[in-house]
C-alpha cells in the first residue's frame, strides 16, 4: 500500500495510490475521517487497513520495484532555463509529478493495475487530475536522524569530523527541523549569502504508527508504520562553524520526503534496498540498506530507550558515501541542478535547485 497526500480543485485529502488512480481515504466506507495523513496514521484501526485491502486488492508486487525516471526534458525545460522557472513552472513540476507517478504504474502487479480499474469513480481520482504533495507536510515532532550510519559514510567525512572533534564511538543522533517539508517535484531556493555549501543525503526514513517506550529489536517492526525517501538537505558551513549538526540541517526547505509512504506489509523483511542519489542524472551515491551499521529495528530500540516514540515520528536512518562534501575539491549543488532519489519498492523523489 502506498499512501499519499493528495491535491485536487484545492482540495488535500489522504490518499492511496493504485497505480492509474489516487484514492481518497476519506471517501472509503472507514471508521471515521481524517484531517491529513498524519492523522490516518495515528488513528487508523486494523479494520481501515482491512476495508482498505478489500478495496484496491494487494498493492505489494512479487518484487519491489522503483518508480521509473521521470521523463526526459526538452533543452528549453532544463533546469535553470528561463522555460524553467517561469510562472508556469509549478504547474509544470505538478506536470512531471503526474507522469513520474503515471510511468510507476507499468511497474506494479496485474492485480494492482486489475483493481485500480474497477475501482468506483466516486472514491478516487485519475492520476492526471491530482496533485502528489509530501506525504507529511507538518511532521509531528522534529526529524530523528542518525548522523553516521554507513561505514564508507564515515570514512568520507573524516575529515570535517576532525575539525569538530573525534570520529564518534556510537552512532550520532540529532533532531533536524522540518517547518517547511519539499515533495517530489518542488524546489528549494538556495540562500548563497547565508551559506553556499549546499549538500545532498538519500536516506531511508521510517514513518512510526504506534506509540512505544523501551522498545526490543524483535518487537520494533510492530511500531513500524511504512517507509519513505528523505533528502536530508544539509548546509555544510554551517555545520561545520556551529560543532553541532542541528542547525545546519534544519534551514527551511532543507527536508524533502516522498512521494510516497509505502506500508510496512509491502516490503519483505528483513529490509534490503537499493538507494541511490544522482544529480543531474550522474549518479553520487548508491548503495543498499544491507550497509546499514544498525538497522531499522536496532535503531528503534536505541531511540526509544528512555524515549517515547509516537505516531507520525520519522526517523533517517542514514546516508551512504557520495555526499558532495567527500569530493576534493567538494561538490555542492548550485542554482539549476536536478537531484534525484531512488530506493527500490518506494519510488523517486526528485528536486530543483533555484
Amino acid at each position: 500500500m502506498k499512501f499519499v497526500t493528495a491535491e485536487h480543485n484545492g482540495t488535500r485529502f489522504p490518499g492511496l495510490l493504485t497505480g492509474t488512480h489516487v484514492i481518497d481515504l476519506n471517501r472509503l466506507p472507514l471508521s471515521r475521517t481524517f484531517a491529513n495523513l498524519n492523522d490516518f496514521i495515528a488513528s487508523h484501526s486494523a479494520s481501515d487497513l482491512a476495508a482498505i485491502n478489500a478495496k484496491v486488492g494487494s498493492t505489494s508486487p512479487d518484487r519491489p520495484q522503483r518508480h521509473a525516471e521521470l521523463p526526459a526534458k526538452s533543452a528549453s525545460e532544463q533546469p535553470g532555463s528561463a522555460a524553467e522557472y517561469t510562472s508556469e513552472s509549478p504547474r509544470a513540476a505538478a506536470t512531471h509529478t503526474s507522469e513520474s507517478l503515471r510511468a510507476a504504474a507499468a511497474h506494479t502487479s496485474e492485480s494492482l493495475r486489475s483493481a485500480a480499474a474497477h475501482t468506483a469513480v466516486d472514491t478516487a481520482f485519475p492520476i492526471e487530475e491530482v496533485r502528489i504533495l509530501a506525504p507529511v507536510t507538518r511532521p509531528v515532532h522534529d526529524i530523528l536522524c542518525v548522523g553516521l550510519n554507513y561505514q564508507k559514510h564515515i570514512e568520507e567525512s573524516e575529515t570535517m569530523l576532525k575539525k569538530q572533534g573525534d570520529i564518534p564511538k556510537y552512532l550520532s543522533y540529532f533532531s533536524k527541523r522540518a517547518h517547511i517539508v519539499l515533495g517530489h517535484g518542488d524546489r528549494l531556493t538556495l540562500d548563497a549569502d547565508l551559506d553556499n555549501a549546499l549538500d545532498y543525503e538519500v536516506e531511508l526514513a521510517v514513518v512510526i504508527g504506534k506509540e512505544g517506550k523501551n522498545i526490543k529489536a524483535e518487537d520494533a517492526l510492530d511500531y513500524v508504520f511504512g517507509y519513505t525517501i528523505l533528502n536530508d538537505f544539509s548546509a555544510r558551513t554551517i555545520q561545520a562553524q556551529h560543532g553541532q549538526w542541528f542547525r545546519g540541517k534544519s534551514l527551511d526547505g532543507y527536508t524533502a520526503i516522498g512521494p510516497v509512504i509505502v506500508h510496512r506489509s509491502s516490503l519483505p523483511h528483513p529490509l534490503s534496498l537499493s538507494l541511490s542519489l544522482s544529480v543531474n542524472g550522474e549518479v553520487r551515491q548508491s548503495s543498499t540498506t544491507d550497509y546499514m551499521i544498525k538497522g531499522v529495528a536496532e535503531l528503534i530500540e536505541e531511540l526509544s530507550s528512555g524515549m517515547t516514540l509516537v505516531p507520525g515520528d520519522i526517523i533517517a536512518t542514514g546516508t551512504p558515501e557520495g555526499v558532495g562534501m567527500g569530493f576534493d575539491p567538494p561538490r555542492y549543488l548550485q542554482p539549476g541542478d536536478r537531484v534525484e532519489c531512488l530506493i527500490d519498492g518506494i519510488g523517486a523523489l526528485e528536486n530543483y535547485i533555484v
